[in-house]
């Protein structure tokens, strides 16, 4: 099982403030420039306007606004009246964190990683770090 592949390597859903311009991922905080707590006019500003943008039900059944751009989907949802990033999804080799994991790493290396865990959906497979399972929980 090492030598599987990590197909999505981060996931963010937390609320965090800015993330160090150091790594393209940084768990609980941004990714490939967009932070988490930023306004849809900030996340255009700062990676250009989407290939499209869904709308969709969450988990707790508010409304979620997916801008889905070339290896990263941006999920803004209504917290204190205002829509702000909440998650992002990176699926393009690029982004990496400071120890250079990231999409395409094995699954031992993101293992190896203090408190995360893995499991499976389907055939997709995801790590992270965080309770999942609670909603608006910070979680990696």
């Amino acid at each position: 099982m090492n030598d599987l592949v990590l197909p999505v390597a981060a996931t963010l859903a937390a609320l965090a403030f800015a993330a160090p311009a150091t790594a393209a991922v940084v768990p609980g905080q941004g990714i490939a420039g967009v932070e988490l707590r930023m306004t849809e006019a900030q996340v255009r500003a700062a990676v250009g306007p989407p290939l499209r943008v869904t709308r969709s039900r969450g988990t707790l059944g508010l409304l979620v606004t997916r801008l889905h751009y070339r290896g990263l989907d941006v999920d803004l949802q209504r917290l204190d009246g205002q829509a702000v990033v909440t998650r992002a999804i990176a699926t393009r080799a690029g982004e990496r964190t400071r120890s250079g994991v990231g999409v395409d790493s094995s699954l031992a290396a993101v293992r190896r990683l203090p408190g995360v865990r893995c499991w499976s959906e389907g055939a997709d497979r995801y790590c992270g770090s965080g309770d999942r399972n609670t909603p608006l929980a910070r979680v990696s």
